[in-house]
């Protein structure tokens, strides 16, 4: 398995605009509806994780934001990517999340929830990937963008009787 597969258009939002909640709220929201899940509930344990600390990384010029959860309203891992040319505030005014990746899953999908967070780690630090994704004016644009990237990696292998992505 790899990210691009199981990426969908509904949940890839190509320049969103918004404040740091708003987007969150926005890509939890494009998961609820083709996903089915809570976005409330949702919602709810990305901002307590992120109590704990926020996940925003720089690679290169670029700022990446990883909000992620384990919540029981996730049957399955799933993600959604909103992407940003000029930033969104994350935190600090200096500090804009160009990237921002939404992760989901319940608890028992963490050592697939690891390895998927690896991957996107390993991704970012690709010569120009965060750019590309930033370039992309669709999302069937970065998808695509995505299957490139990743075509030299093998496959996220999936647990035996551990659910998987949606």
């Amino acid at each position: 398995m790899k990210i691009a597969q199981i990426l969908v258009a509904e949940a890839v939002l190509a320049d969103v605009q918004g404040t740091r909640d708003e987007v969150v709220s926005q890509l939890v929201s494009a998961l609820a509806k083709v996903r089915g899940i809570n976005a409330e509930t949702a919602l709810k344990a990305i901002a307590a994780r992120e109590r704990l600390g926020s996940a925003l990384f720089p690679v290169g010029s670029f700022y990446v934001a990883v909000p992620h959860a384990f919540t029981e309203t996730s049957k399955q891992l799933m993600m959604a990517v909103g992407t940003c040319r000029e930033g969104i505030v994350w935190g600090s005014p200096e500090k804009k999340a160009n990237v921002v990746l939404v992760l989901l899953g319940p608890p028992q999908t963490q050592s697939l929830y690891l390895r998927v967070l690896s991957r996107f780690a390993t991704l970012c630090q690709t010569e120009g990937f965060v750019n590309a994704w930033l370039q992309c004016a669709t999302a069937r644009e970065l998808i695509e963008a995505t299957a490139q990237a990743e075509a030299s990696l093998g496959d996220i292998h999936e647990a035996k009787g551990v659910p998987t992505f949606c």
